[in-house]
């Protein structure tokens, strides 16, 4: 079980400490009206015995402890506990100076009543056990037989009086005391309410500047949520939801734009394998921002067995290229193609031979995406991209959706070259079976007429079979 106090409460007593400091010093600083009255008004009571000795040394002694007590320790507890031992003391002189007149003990309750502006019941105590002390000490001398009946003081004086007394100035605290702390505790559940009502007017106003940069399309603006601002926690995940939509959005928009661009490229260079495979890797390049990229198209002449061709190349020295053709399975581009599977390299293996070349010469890439150009898990070639930058997921989706538009179009190219050299073939076959001597003068003897012959039959059978193996896939 946690037993640390929440941030909340914690923040909440720190408000009511604050405001109770402010508080008690306020308060000690009004208790000079009280003093000087209670002052003035023993003077007021000398006037009828003649006692205005007393007054003024009590008076004088009372302002002169008060305002020590307000220059040094104004705002503390022993302030509020001295206050209210002389506002006793001003009534017990009251009692003095008009020979025990029992009025003179309303001074008590009016007392006990001023000390509730504390808000603090501690502040009762003083003046309660003060009054205790006084009526205790009258009892003993009753029962003792020390107070005498003609005495001024004491001439009404009695233990049932004591008791009486006693029972009245017990009750009366009791009341104050509760009063005290009902107010205090009225007065901290509106500190704390106001103190709410605060912070929620200050999430609001944070969350309605941060809503209405929002609502501008300002997705980035910074915006940090204050504690137990649920609104603004509602409203920053809302913010985080649609940066990822925003995200989202733009890399679809991204990808699209990228394919609309590239099968541009795939209508205009149909024609020919070679062009469009060089036009494609150049455009994607430079859709990608990427620094380097070469196209393996795989062999239709040899059907024997099955060779990568290098068809184009971006930003690579053809002559410092040592493999212009691969084995399936051999290196990372005959693995990819093999394995029908992209790679994604970002430590790329010691014999990695490509560098990209830069103005102050060339440097190798840090990342590579290998990936096979295929269709339907029919696989023309291997597309090889590198890069100094790591490529994006969504790039990786653009590749590959761009490769398997090459894919289809390279299919369509190579049917049509195959086809248009199956025509050619077929043409010559014909015009030599059918009249030799028709045919354009060639500096050949008839048996390499012959030999040439059968290497068109040839051909054209490979041509025929290579058509059949495309309309099966």
């Amino acid at each position: 079980m946690n037993n640390q106090i929440p941030s909340m409460a914690l923040e909440n007593a720190e408000i009511t400490r604050t405001f109770y400091q402010r508080h008690y010093k306020k308060i000690d600083a009004q208790m000079a009206y009280f003093v000087w009255g209670y002052a003035l008004l023993g003077f007021v009571w000398a006037y009828f015995y003649d006692t205005y000795i007393l007054a003024f040394l009590v008076a004088a002694s009372h302002l002169a402890i008060y305002y020590l007590c307000y220059f040094f320790f104004r705002g503390t507890l022993f302030s509020r506990s001295v206050i209210s031992l002389m506002l006793w003391s001003f009534a017990s002189a009251y009692l003095i100076q008009m020979n025990g007149m029992y009025e003179m003990h309303f001074f008590f309750f009016v007392s006990a009543a001023t000390l509730i502006h504390y808000h603090d019941w501690r502040a009762q105590l003083p003046l309660f056990t003060f009054a205790l002390i006084h009526h205790l000490v009258l009892a003993i001398l009753d029962l003792s037989g020390i107070i005498q009946a003609e005495s001024f003081l004491f001439n009404q004086i009695n233990i049932q009086i004591v008791i009486i007394h006693l029972a009245i100035v017990l009750i009366d605290t009791s009341i104050c005391i509760q009063i005290a702390v009902y107010v205090r505790k009225v007065n901290i559940e509106q500190l704390t309410k106001s103190s709410l009502l605060e912070k929620q007017m200050k999430f609001i106003e944070n969350d309605i500047q941060f809503a209405e940069e929002i609502s501008k399309g300002n997705l980035q603006v910074s915006f940090s949520p204050l504690e137990n601002d649920k609104l603004g926690w509602a409203l920053s995940n809302m913010q985080k939801s649609l940066l990822k939509a925003n995200e989202r959005e733009k890399n679809e928009s991204f990808i699209n734009i990228g394919l609309v661009e590239i099968n541009r490229i795939l209508r205009e260079n149909a024609h020919s394998a070679k062009d469009l495979s060089e036009k494609f890797l150049a455009k994607l390049v430079q859709i990608l921002k990427i620094q380097q990229g070469c196209i393996f198209i795989k062999n239709q002449n040899n059907l024997a067995q099955v060779i990568l061709e290098l068809k184009a190349a971006y930003a690579c020295d053809r002559n410092k290229i040592s493999t212009k053709e691969i084995l399936p399975g051999e290196g990372l581009v005959g693995q990819s193609f093999l394995e029908g599977k992209t790679l994604m390299l970002d430590q790329l293996p010691e014999d990695y031979i490509h560098t990209i070349p830069t103005g102050l010469g060339s440097a190798r890439p840090r990342f590579v995406v290998i990936t096979p150009i295929k269709v339907n898990e029919r696989i023309e070639g291997v597309l090889e991209l590198a890069s100094f930058q790591k490529f994006e997921e969504y790039s990786y989706r653009l590749i590959e959706k761009a490769a398997e538009s090459l894919a289809i179009t390279l299919q369509a190219a190579q049917s049509n070259e195959i086809a248009q050299l199956g025509e050619e073939n077929t043409q010559i076959l014909s015009r030599f079976s059918a009249s030799p001597n028709d045919l354009p003068l060639y500096p050949f003897s008839k048996q390499e007429l012959e030999a040439k012959k059968k290497e068109l039959e040839t051909q054209l059978a490979m041509i025929q079979e290579s058509l059949i193996a495309k309309r099966n896939d």
